[in-house]
């Protein structure tokens, strides 16, 4: 289900529950609040997988829910160490098994792979990697490389086959 808030409350007498919905991506304005956020959520108790898209002023993080195991965050822009940090210690967070994100260096990468404890596969695009990229103009594969050597040798480090911009993890 796609739904654009903040929207009118007359639909939820339309709409009391949402129980069987399992995935949803919610396009945000800078007039949605956290609250308005959170209302849609409380609604859907068997929500696994949540896209968040736009430019949004609240924190993410702040969100609580627990059937959501799949987020996608990658349509809301690059997430900086504070912002990282936060989303590691929050309700979604430390229950967020399938994480998609940019992030702005390659370090957040290893804080998200060490510090999420169900954490099973990672989709991120990093900041550093496409500066790197562009500078060389090549397909570099730095990262991917450093990745490797940070990071235990059971996982599996690749780019996406349809996207040489990001990188996936399977832990």
């Amino acid at each position: 289900m796609n739904i654009e808030l903040p929207i009118h409350e007359t639909i939820w007498s339309c709409i009391p529950t949402l129980d069987h919905l399992i995935s949803l991506t919610v396009c945000l304005n800078r007039d949605t609040s956290i609250s308005d956020v959170q209302a849609l959520i409380n609604r859907t108790h068997r929500l696994y997988s949540l896209t968040l898209r736009g430019n949004i002023g609240f924190q993410v993080w702040k969100i609580k829910s627990t059937s959501i195991r799949r987020l996608d965050l990658t349509l809301i822009g690059y997430f900086n160490a504070t912002q990282c940090s936060a989303l590691v210690n929050s309700v979604l967070g430390c229950q967020c098994e399938v994480l998609l994100i940019h992030v702005l260096n390659r370090s957040q990468i290893l804080n998200l792979v060490n510090t999420m404890p169900n954490l099973r596969t990672l989709a991120c695009r990093c900041g550093d990697d496409l500066k790197v990229r562009a500078r060389s103009l090549s397909t570099t594969n730095d990262l991917l490389v450093w990745l490797k050597n940070h990071l235990p040798s059971t996982f599996s480090i690749s780019r996406e086959p349809t996207c040489s911009k990001n990188i996936q993890l399977w832990i």
